[in-house]
């Protein structure tokens, strides 16, 4: 994630995944 912020041309990540549990950052992604 560092590398894509230095970029400068990165402007979303989007993280997926499979299975039955969820995850969220919230506010807290930097």
């Amino acid at each position: 994630m560092k590398e894509w912020e230095a970029d400068g041309q990165t402007n979303m990540v989007i993280i997926k995944g499979t299975g039955n549990k969820a995850f969220c950052t919230g506010g807290d992604a930097r």
